[in-house]
């Protein structure tokens, strides 16, 4: 009878948590984590089923017998959202680009893999940025997406850089854990020697990553 104590202790979890949202991968490591991960998504796959849960996205079920009409709100108060966007997100937001983006690309403080759900897209914070201020991740995720910007609005691009690279300091970059490749640290660099500032970003970067390490 294990399997059907099993269910019945999956079915408990559910009707603590109604409301909310069962993400299958983190709820079988922190709570079902003795049972096979393929056997407990046979589990959810029965509760899904009785119409006790509901699908959302992959690995991810609302707790209840039908949808919310404020599903999305949820979704982003479960994930932690954070009014930081990325990618064309942020470039659709600054009205770089006019063509607004399939999904809402935000940073969150969820998970710690990026995922899609519905209508958006979720990057997580590292914990070693989770201090660091709105403009720092937009100033990061700006320069990472010079290649994409139109020729057109690299003056709306180049003028929402710099109203960021004005606010850069290094307590602030101190609160911040490297999440993008070498090349774009480099171009801050640059940026900052151009605008004949005192830049340390390089340093800063070689030695966030050996602390990574």
């Amino acid at each position: 009878m294990k399997n059907k104590s099993d269910t019945n202790l999956l079915r408990h979890y559910c009707n603590l948590n109604k409301g909310s949202f069962l993400d299958v991968g983190r709820v079988h490591n922190e709570h079902f984590r003795d049972i096979s991960e393929s056997v407990f998504r046979k589990y959810v796959s029965r509760l899904s089923k009785e119409g006790m849960i509901q699908p959302v996205s992959k690995g991810l079920f609302y707790i209840g017998r039908q949808l919310p009409e404020d599903l999305d709100s949820r979704i982003l108060t479960f994930f932690n959202a954070k009014n930081i966007h990325f990618g064309e997100s942020l470039l659709f937001e600054l009205g770089i680009i006019e063509t607004k983006p399939e999904y809402e690309c935000l940073r969150c403080f969820y998970g710690n893999k990026n995922r899609h759900v519905r209508g958006f897209y979720f990057w997580p914070i590292r914990f070693t940025s989770g201090l660091a201020p709105k403009y720092l991740f937009e100033l990061f995720d700006l320069i990472d997406q010079f290649e994409k910007i139109p020729e057109e609005s690299m003056a709306k691009y180049l003028e929402e850089v710099g109203i960021r690279l004005s606010k850069l300091n290094e307590f602030d970059l101190n609160h911040m854990d490297v999440e993008y490749k070498r090349g774009v640290y480099s171009k801050l660099d640059n940026m900052l020697k151009s605008l004949h500032k005192s830049t340390e970003v390089m340093q800063w970067y070689e030695r966030r990553k050996r602390i990574s390490h």
